[in-house]
């Protein structure tokens, strides 16, 4: 890792989705695709990438499928960056949906966003049948098999109201459709309506324009270079994996191995071994978890962490051996992994020391749905785990009224801000002010210009003594303590609703609680409690905790992983 910034990488610039397309084809003859179907691994060349996605989309334009909103609903699959890329390469705008939403609040994104035609995978077969009188705006459903290759495919009936993908496929491709061939488009069209998950209320839809995702890509490619293999995991409904992995991988030409599920990952590591991969820290925490648990089964753990202690002492002076000593442990992950990309949610810096340390850096970055999504990124070579990086080049970044600490709401400035939130001026105006997108999380800015994230403005809590707390930085430190799964760290309040300390609601880990010999309840909080004391023991006295509460079971989330802090009981003082 290198103590100071190096000059931008310079990525290969679009003005539109085709040309991405066409440009990634007529550079190089390589795979642009890898993933598993039946007993196969099949490639897909970028050149055939790009024949696949013009069929779909001249097949989608022949039945005008695209002069609306166009739904995508089903899991992680080559089909489905195939019906994505076609989609942003039409007149239409393509709607990701979250395949693990409830019945009811799959329905409200499909009903508020006004969507006339819906892709679906067979998976939702059932779904999409039971709906059909109530998604009654829906005009076509267009029904795909995941990773089915299109070679056997043949034409069909595209006049009814449902219909395959191949008819589409095949009618597209047996054409020539000088309307596909011949459209432009304005750096405003529309071409995403993202819906966010948000952890406190109603899904809002982020509309983003072909320049908004293309800056952002722009601008994260000049600050992180992507090279290789990529073994491609996030749900691609999330503008994380869909623009920061895929469109993002299309345009520095990688190979994208798709993942089909969460229980395949150790296996496609294996096999496609990747040289890096996008994540959100709960994959982090999960692979760190394996290690230790692997490393104790074979009693190996006590010489793992006397190596990590020798390695880290080896490279102050220059040397390093991580990729000696830790070869076994870097197997699990292929054996190529150069890094781990994190977004999402906050890092605990324990984990990212933890990898780095075994020679896996982590490179973090931060972003909002609102941005396309990315704001910042550390850089390959240039990065620090206790931060979110530095801001895209074409991106504006300031703190508004930031405190004696440094530390205020995050702002930001750019065309990678959102065009609005569709079909609601209202909240628009709550967050774009001045042409300024307030982005609702906390921070500061260091010497070197990299920006930490100290909390969401939401859950800040302001105590009756005039302090402010940041629940998150808390619950890091708490999250470190073996036995705690998952942490809420929330404020105590008296009678008159003042704010007078802080409770830490935990849920421990069963099997660590096993290993502890926690039987009682009593055992459980006596543990936690002498635990939590020493791990916040460096911090001031409004920040320590006066309350513990345990649960029972864990805390209700979102899709994303997030927790639903909206949801919960608070305790009071």
């Amino acid at each position: 890792m290198k103590k100071t910034n190096y000059p931008l990488y310079t990525p290969m610039k679009f003005d539109n989705f085709k040309e991405l397309i066409t440009l990634a084809a007529e550079k190089e003859e390589k795979v642009a695709f890898k993933y598993r179907y039946e007993k196969e691994i099949l490639e897909v060349s970028y050149k055939d990438f790009k024949t696949e996605v013009d069929s779909l989309a001249k097949g989608i334009m022949s039945e005008n499928l695209d002069l609306g909103n166009v739904a995508i609903l089903g899991e992680n699959s080559y089909r489905w960056i195939n019906i994505f890329l076609s989609l942003l390469c039409t007149r239409g705008t393509a709607v990701p949906v979250d395949k693990d939403l409830p019945e009811d609040q799959m329905l409200y994104v499909l009903d508020t966003s006004d969507c006339d035609v819906i892709f679906y995978s067979e998976t939702f077969d059932e779904f999409v049948k039971k709906h059909e009188s109530v998604l009654s705006k829906v005009k076509k459903f267009v029904k795909f098999k995941s990773d089915e290759p299109s070679k056997k495919w043949v034409e069909g009936d595209t006049k009814e109201k449902f219909i395959t993908l191949e008819s589409l496929f095949v009618k597209g491709k047996n054409q020539k459709n000088e309307e596909y061939k011949n459209l432009t488009f304005d750096k405003d069209d529309i071409k995403l309506i993202v819906f966010t998950s948000g952890t406190t209320g109603t899904a809002k839809g982020v509309m983003l324009t072909v320049e908004n995702i293309s800056t952002c890509i722009n601008g994260g490619l000049s600050l992180a270079n992507l090279e290789g293999t990529c073994l491609s995991v996030l749900p691609y409904h999330h503008t994380y994996a869909s623009v920061c992995d895929i469109l993002g991988g299309i345009d520095s030409h990688v190979t994208i191995c798709i993942n089909e599920n969460i229980r395949s990952v150790p296996l496609n590591l294996k096999t496609f071994k990747p040289d890096y991969m996008f994540l959100v820290p709960r994959y982090l925490e999960v692979f760190h978890e394996r290690i230790l648990k692997e490393a104790e089964r074979t009693g190996k753990l006590p010489l793992l962490q006397k190596m990590i202690k020798v390695s880290n002492s080896l490279l102050k002076v220059g040397i390093d051996m991580r990729g000696v000593f830790f070869k076994s442990v870097r197997e699990a992950f292929g054996g190529n992994v150069k890094a781990l990309l994190s977004g999402g949610a906050l890092l605990r810096p324990d984990l990212g020391d933890f990898f780095e340390s075994i020679g896996i850096p982590v490179v973090i970055g931060y972003g909002i749905t609102e941005c396309s999504p990315l704001v910042c990124a550390n850089r390959n070579e240039f990065y620090d785990v206790r931060t979110i990086g530095l801001p895209l080049p074409n991106v504006e970044l300031e703190i508004d009224s930031p405190n004696e600490e440094g530390i205020g709401e995050i702002k930001v400035k750019s065309s990678i801000v959102m065009k609005g939130y569709y079909k609601n001026e209202e909240a628009t105006r709550e967050v774009i002010k001045d042409g300024w997108f307030y982005t609702g999380d906390y921070g500061k800015i260091n010497e070197l210009g990299q920006v930490s994230i100290t909390g969401r403005k939401k859950n800040i809590i302001v105590l009756s003594n005039g302090k402010n707390v940041y629940p998150e930085e808390i619950e890091t430190y708490i999250a470190t303590i073996p036995a705690v799964e998952e942490v809420v760290v929330y404020s105590l309040e008296n009678d008159k609703g003042d704010e007078t300390a802080l409770c830490a609601e935990i849920y421990m880990n069963p099997e660590n609680v096993e290993k502890l010999g926690l039987k009682k309840a009593a055992d459980k909080i006596k543990y936690i409690t002498e635990e939590v004391r020493q791990v916040l023991y460096a911090l001031p006295s409004y920040k320590q905790i006066r309350k513990i509460v345990i649960r029972d079971r864990e805390f209700e989330k979102t899709t994303t992983k997030k927790i639903k802090r909206n949801l919960i009981n608070k305790q009071k003082a």
